[in-house]
């Protein structure tokens, strides 16, 4: 397919004759979809998952990346509506899960977004990016020291992870542990 070999013009002009030929071939405005968010041309993006979703309401990764495009457009509210159905048509969709409490974390909404980071670690316990996104919400709400658990466990993961190191230094430097930082 086109969209794996980055030439998303080309991918683009495929699908939309396969629309042409097939107005209701749900997974060529999906991929279609795809190839757009890729260029990042979200608002077609969204207009094509619109019309896979009219298509096939029980398309999962249509709501799943709809809510994507949400998110890159910074409209946190309709990537919670789009990750809320995405989980119920898929309750093991982990990176849903993840993603939605990124979009809570972004509103504010921390309780919310650990539930979901626990969701995401309880369904892939080596979930680096939830350990990392959990360690920040609770350095949000000053709980340092279950920041530092959630980094430490996201270094265990991968001890290259760049960014658990520094948020965790963060933490330490919060603690006024300077040595540790």
């Amino acid at each position: 397919a086109w969209h794996k070999l980055t030439d998303y013009d080309k991918a683009i002009a495929d699908y939309d004759k396969a629309i042409d030929l097939n107005p209701e071939f749900t997974n060529a405005y999906y991929n279609r979809g795809l190839a757009w968010h890729k260029l990042t041309d979200y608002d077609k993006a969204i207009a094509d998952y619109d019309k896979a979703i009219d298509l096939n309401p029980e398309f999962t990764n249509a709501y799943y990346n709809r809510g994507l495009a949400w998110h890159k457009l910074t409209d946190y509210d309709k990537a919670i509506a789009d990750y809320d159905k995405a989980v119920v048509l898929n309750p093991e969709f982990t990176n849903a899960y993840y993603n939605r409490g990124l979009a809570y974390y972004y509103r504010g909404k921390y309780e919310n977004a650990i539930a979901d980071y626990d969701k995401a670690i309880l369904l892939k316990s080596d979930y680096k990016e939830a350990f990392l996104g959990r360690g920040l919400v609770w350095y949000y709400k000053n709980d340092f020291a279950k920041a530092i658990a959630d980094y430490d466990k996201a270094i265990e993961i991968d001890d290259n992870y760049i960014i658990a190191y520094n948020n965790r230094g963060l933490a330490w430097h919060k603690l006024t542990d300077y040595d540790k930082a």
